[in-house]
């Protein structure tokens, strides 16, 4: 049950750091928006899941890599953080999710 996630683990983490870093150099340079829309807590929605994203990988990662080095690598250390681990992808697709519905693209100028 629990292996599943930690075999996509790798490859979800590299889809959001590459999420993390793509999306605010998106909306720097103006083609990609928050999404206009009446609903002022949508805006802040996306605000909270890319922090929450951001928060989640640093910290997933400084705990990996704490188990890799500290301890000698046993299915003990493997096990404590496999919840961690489980549940990054569904952390992952949440804040895909709200992007989906919290960005928007920039019309090109004519």
């Amino acid at each position: 049950m629990i292996l599943p996630p930690l075999v996509l683990f790798p490859f979800v983490l590299a889809l959001a750091v590459y999420r993390l870093y793509r999306l605010p150099r998106l909306a720097w340079c103006g083609t990609l928006r928050l999404n206009p829309g009446r609903y002022f807590w949508l805006a802040m929605l996306t605000a909270v899941a890319y922090l929450g994203l951001l928060a989640y990988t640093i910290g997933l990662s400084v705990v990996v890599l704490r188990a890799l080095v500290q301890a000698p690598l046993s299915l003990a250390s493997l096990l404590s953080i496999a919840g961690f681990l489980a549940g990054y992808p569904v952390a992952y697709i949440a804040a895909e999710w709200v992007f989906h519905y919290g960005f928007k693209q920039a019309k090109a100028p004519r």
